[in-house]
């Protein structure tokens, strides 16, 4: 891994894919945020950002990805309907090549919303936590990832290092549904250590979603009632866990309890709608 582009320091988005019939394009061995020294040189806006439709487009490569840290917002964003089959892979999002250098996005890792639909973020590697295909997304000042919003459908994370974030590793909320979290048996994901909660499902209509092949653990280590998976607010029909061989959940050693479901009032959710 060598970056021959340095895609750093510009006043909006690194990398902007955008538009219905964008397709095809390949972002991979790049430092987006960052210079080839791997100090911080951040967009100001995202490091890299998808929208308007556009669809099956890749960004990282396993054991080729970008190195997507220090920009201004979030590492990658996608985003709209028809935004599709695009696929986030092998990329080091919030740290450096090395893992050695803490260099965090400003708002979160990575996030798909309003209706971006059936992408994957991290991808089939040879089946060990956070491998090949998998992205390492960590540190980053906020989520690592969140899903969120009506539409927002059919996304796939899977088989990505999803470690010390501030707040929580992935977030599902606001009306996303039919969002898997893991997949049976094969390639889960490592979900450890963020500051508040390794899962948090929330809010009405968020349902349908499924968490399995997962291991969450160590998280609330900024919050001590934090959970290792919290659903509230709301949030219905959602599936922790799973039938069959490897498609459970291992739970252990967080903060609050493994898993809450209701209420939280210590970190401020009440569960008024019921869940």
């Amino acid at each position: 891994f060598r970056g021959p582009n340095t895609i750093s320091g510009n006043g909006s988005f690194g990398v902007w894919i955008s538009g219905t019939g964008t397709s095809g394009n390949v972002v991979t061995s790049n430092y987006i945020g960052i210079d080839a020294s791997e100090h911080a040189l951040p967009n100001m806006g995202d490091g890299v950002f998808i929208s308007g439709g556009a669809s099956g487009n890749t960004i990282g490569q396993p054991d080729d990805g970008n190195v997507i840290s220090a920009n201004g917002l979030y590492g990658v964003v996608l985003t709209d309907p028809g935004t599709s089959a695009n696929t986030v892979e092998g990329n080091y999002i919030g740290i450096s090549l090395s893992s050695a250098t803490h260099l965090p996005n400003g708002s979160g890792g990575v996030v798909l919303f309003t209706g971006a639909s059936q992408n994957t973020i991290g991808a089939i590697g040879d089946g060990s936590v956070g491998q090949t295909g998998g992205n390492e997304i960590e540190f980053n000042n906020g989520f690592g990832i969140a899903v969120f919003g009506k539409g927002t459908t059919g996304d796939v994370v899977e088989n990505n290092v999803i470690d010390d974030n501030v707040t929580d590793g992935v977030e599902i909320l606001s009306g996303a549904a039919g969002n898997l979290l893991g997949s049976a048996g094969i390639l889960p994901n490592d979900i450890s250590e963020n500051g508040r909660y390794g899962v948090m499902i929330t809010g009405s209509g968020t349902s349908g979603n499924v968490v399995t092949d997962n291991v969450i653990s160590s998280n609330g280590t900024r919050q001590d009632a934090a959970s290792g998976v919290f659903v509230t607010e709301g949030a219905s029909g959602n599936t922790i866990g799973g039938a069959g061989t490897g498609a459970g959940n291992s739970i252990s050693g967080n903060a609050g309890s493994g898993v809450l479901i209701g209420s939280d009032p210590a970190n401020g959710f009440n569960n008024p709608a019921g869940t």
